[in-house]
């Protein structure tokens, strides 16, 4: 069996009960963004929140909203980068409430980072990724 130490390679197999299988990641480069401003434009947490909005609006989350996955175009509109934990956001309807519908959600990775205070309670490995979630984040940035 493998250390903990070790570095898997995409599709490598391992034997350990907590084995989960490495899929075939892809790129899709949407826009080149030239060098950032010296400043951040004065709506920036107006702008993200409405970037969120829509987001969550369509069905999707994003996921790891901190400051080093914003960058802010030559024109000063933002530009959310690594799109790596983002995924389908959808609830089940039912008796009146919604309820998340666990198999259809983007989740935290097994190996995220646990530096304390890094990121909001609710925010564990494994656990799914809500639109709550991006929105308390964006809170802490206290850009608004």
């Amino acid at each position: 069996m493998a250390g903990s130490d070790e570095i898997f390679r995409p599709g490598q197999r391992v034997a350990s009960s907590l084995y989960l299988e490495l899929n075939v990641v892809y790129m899709v480069i949407m826009d080149y963004i030239g060098k950032q401003p010296k400043e951040q434009p004065a709506d920036a947490g107006a702008q993200i929140k409405v970037v969120l909005m829509e987001l969550h609006t369509n069905g999707y989350i994003f996921g790891d909203l901190r400051e080093p996955n914003i960058l802010f175009s030559a024109d000063l509109k933002v530009k959310l980068i690594d799109f790596s934990w983002s995924g389908r956001y959808e609830k089940k309807k039912g008796g009146g409430k919604d309820e998340m519908d666990d198999s259809v959600l983007a989740h935290y990775l097994l190996a995220m980072s646990r530096i304390r205070g890094m990121w909001e309670e609710e925010m564990k490995p494994l656990r799914a990724i809500c639109p709550e979630h991006d929105m308390n984040m964006h809170k802490r940035l206290k850009w608004d």
